[in-house]
């Protein structure tokens, strides 16, 4: 029921969390993420980017992979908690079903643990 879910608002947009993964050719789904940058507690400076890869679930063959996104417009001064949202490209996409996975890289190439979702496309 939409009235239950929570609405989040990333950088003057409403975003509905979804509780279903399967999209049309013409949406456009966002992927939602908070990366946690304990630097950012004393510097207002992120030295960290976003990456993310769609996989094909079927052929675990990779389909797309972003280049870095650098999230220091996302930060806000004090806050080590920033949050970064994406569109996913799936308009270039077959039908079918996928994974995307996410993380975080520092200037010094550290990164962070990958999370992913998993997807359809109909």
């Amino acid at each position: 029921v939409v009235e239950d879910r929570h609405r989040l608002i990333f950088n003057n947009m409403e975003l509905l969390p979804s509780a279903d993964y399967r999209f049309t050719k013409s949406s456009q789904p966002v992927v939602y993420v908070e990366v946690y940058d304990p630097a950012l507690k004393t510097d207002h400076v992120s030295k960290v980017g976003v990456q993310f890869e769609i996989v094909d679930r079927k052929t675990h063959a990779k389909t797309f992979a972003s280049d870095a996104m650098p999230i220091d417009n996302f930060v806000r001064a004090g806050n080590p908690l920033v949050p970064v949202a994406f569109k996913l490209p799936i308009a270039q996409l077959q039908t079918g079903s996928y994974r995307v996975d996410v993380l975080a890289r520092d200037a010094s190439g550290r990164t962070s643990s990958m999370r992913s979702a998993d997807f359809s496309i109909e």
